[in-house]
């Protein structure tokens, strides 16, 4: 999908980030939390916190890495180096889209800064959703409520349905009746006994 992204030269050069959990402010006295600024003080972008770090850590390597491969092509750049670059695409890359909700929330994120709203008011950049599986009900989200992209700007290799496309309606029920056996006998919340937000992830 990346090589793809690339041969269309109006996309170049792309930054690559990859999505992770946005970071908020720990205030006692702020009901609502609100976002820690994606880019800091000094331009550079938020890392995920070292204790979080699950698929995370390996896309980070695997934009790092084929960042190095191709000169178009830069991984986590500072603002000032965004601006330096003549940046164009902002590609915000996950493993899966399951609800929809952290690639959402992730380029909202780094489109909180008023640096970046400016120029995308003015068509300088956009951005790219890039993920290997999304999910039906993710797609729809993402879509309905991510106003910054429109559907042709997420890519993906894989469509997932609620499940595997392989199982039967008859099979399908069988499995969330024992998600459901096993969700209430180890207490495990609602919310999570058929993945996030029922998105079968």
């Amino acid at each position: 999908q990346l090589d793809k992204i690339r041969d269309n030269t109006e996309n170049l050069p792309i930054v690559l980030y990859p999505a992770f959990e946005t970071k908020k402010e720990k205030k006692k006295e702020t009901k609502k939390k609100k976002n820690i600024p994606f880019f800091q003080d000094d331009g550079s972008p938020q890392m995920p916190s070292p204790q979080h770090v699950g698929s995370e850590g390996i896309l980070q390597k695997f934009c790092r890495d084929y960042s190095k491969l191709h000169s178009d092509v830069y991984f986590n750049l500072s603002l000032n180096e965004l601006r330096k670059r003549k940046i164009r695409t902002i590609v915000c890359i996950d493993d899966i889209i399951a609800s929809g909700k952290r690639m959402k929330e992730f380029i909202e994120w780094i489109y909180e800064n008023k640096t970046i709203k400016s120029w995308h008011s003015f068509k300088w950049i956009k951005f790219l959703s890039l993920t290997y599986g999304v999910t039906e009900k993710g797609l729809k989200n993402i879509i309905k409520h991510l106003n910054l992209i429109k559907d042709e700007q997420i890519k993906f290799n894989l469509k997932l349905d609620s499940g595997r496309s392989f199982w039967s309606s008859k099979d399908r029920d069988e499995i969330i009746k024992i998600c459901y056996k096993y969700g209430k006998k180890y207490n495990i919340s609602e919310k999570w006994i058929l993945g996030f937000n029922k998105s079968f992830s």
